[in-house]
């Protein structure tokens, strides 16, 4: 239980930190630390201070944003900082709801994904355009936790490409093989 909730904070950060499909359209779309619109308004010093009190470790999340409003207020752009407060809130909260929807629909996903490797009937460019086309139907969440349980990566992993390394020693040992052969045959 705590390796689930442990994968399913790490791919929250992971989807907040990299854009994509619908997140790209956010103005959250840089991650949540992204700079605030009203910066384009303010002084340096100004900047400066509202970076110090976002990022304060001995402050109360509460505490942060009432500071933030009194900051606004000082800065004579109150309603942009609430303005901006409510996104971040409605960003948080339907993201939140895209990844439970994710993780409810990750093991379907999951079977279906693996089903690709286990069907031996399958080229295997047969194999990665329907894996890819599964992908693409996939929301980013889904992509994110997909990856992370590695079914999209097992076939790359089986052949070395997912760590360049194996594949590196791999073809040093194929090389190996043959001068070993050659000087055998001589």
């Amino acid at each position: 239980m705590q390796g689930l909730f442990f994968l399913i904070t790490l791919l929250i950060a992971t989807a907040l930190a990299t854009s994509g499909d619908d997140l790209s359209k956010s103005p959250f779309r840089n991650g949540p630390a992204q700079r605030p619109p009203f910066f384009d308004k303010v002084s340096a010093s100004a900047k400066e201070e509202y970076l110090e009190n976002m990022y304060d470790l001995d402050k109360a999340r509460s505490e942060i944003y009432e500071d933030e409003i009194g900051w606004g207020r000082e800065q004579g752009i109150e309603d942009e900082v609430r303005t901006f407060q409510e996104q971040r809130a409605a960003f948080y909260a339907e993201h939140t709801e895209r990844v439970i929807q994710a993780i409810e629909d990750l093991p379907n996903a999951y079977v279906k994904m693996r089903s690709y490797f286990n069907d031996l009937s399958l080229t295997h460019n047969e194999r990665e355009r329907a894996i890819h086309r599964q992908f693409k139907a996939s929301s980013f969440e889904l992509r994110a936790l997909l990856q992370a349980t590695r079914a999209a990566n097992m076939d790359k992993l089986n052949n070395g490409e997912l760590f360049p390394s194996y594949k590196r020693r791999a073809q040093e040992k194929e090389v190996l093989r043959r001068d070993i052969k050659e000087n055998n045959s001589l």
